[in-house]
């Protein structure tokens, strides 16, 4: 992950305040097209132009390649408002982020919500720029896909508080919660979409021992998932029905 300076070339135009709602409406659009990470964005104006301080899955991630329709709409109204094409600085690597995937030809993916892309490569366990797999949503973007992380990062919220704790844990761990049956439909798309297998991360947490947890079966189907070397973090796996967990945190 990349600290990147967008500037947004504008000293001629005069009344700015059009231009700076249209550049929330472009980073809006980037957001939702996987191609920077968090909605808490900086922006600053001055006389000589808009400066935006973004959080980039890659140093080429705002790269005219990437750009979905809407991304290009967005970029065609502010030249039409007057705006010059926009300039990228890389400052710099963001440590508080794991680096992006950078596998040509993943042989596989799990959802996992965190603070970047809800996607990860099952090679090397980064996290898998949105962009680099087909639209899972109106033919161009991943609403559907963010939609899920951001509701399954509000259920951990909650379950950490404590608030609603049992039935927030159950939409994490149970494999037909309303959130898992989301997420797994979504896992689904994206194995179809993409020929990849795509697996969903069942979270689990309490256990009564060890050897109680590494004789559980799959949640799903009944059948062996225990791994004989971990794969990433997870000590299961289940490649019939497509699930992931790990032995119960509290007993680890």
């Amino acid at each position: 992950m990349y600290l990147a300076e967008v500037f947004f070339p504008c000293g001629n135009v005069q009344n700015k305040s059009d231009i700076i709602e249209e550049i929330d409406f472009l980073l809006r659009a980037w957001s939702s097209h996987g191609q920077l990470y968090g909605r808490d964005l900086s922006t600053i104006a001055r006389a000589d132009g808009v400066r935006a301080f973004l959080i980039l899955p890659e140093r080429t991630s705002l790269a005219k390649k990437h750009a979905n329709k809407y991304v290009t709409a967005r970029l065609e109204k502010l030249a039409a408002l007057g705006v010059e094409p926009f300039q990228v600085t890389v400052l710099g690597r963001e440590t508080a982020f794991p680096p992006s995937c950078r596998c040509r030809k993943p042989g596989a993916y799990y959802l996992f919500a965190g603070r970047c892309s809800p996607l990860v490569c099952g090679d090397c366990h980064h996290p898998v720029p949105l962009y680099r797999i087909p639209p899972t949503y109106d033919d161009a973007e991943y609403y559907d896909l963010l939609g899920w992380r951001k509701d399954y990062l509000a259920c951990d919220d909650l379950w950490f508080s404590g608030l609603a704790e049992r039935h927030q844990k159950r939409q994490m761990a149970s494999p037909d919660s309303q959130l898992s049956t989301i997420g797994r439909a979504l896992a689904a798309k994206i194995e179809t979409l993409t020929g990849v297998p795509t697996y969903y991360y069942l979270f689990r947490y309490n256990g009564r021992s060890l050897a109680g947890e590494k004789a559980t079966k799959c949640i799903v189907c009944g059948g062996d998932w225990l791994l004989e070397k971990r794969w990433g973090d997870f000590d299961f796996r289940c490649d019939g029905c497509r699930l992931v967990s790990n032995i119960a945190f509290d007993v680890r």
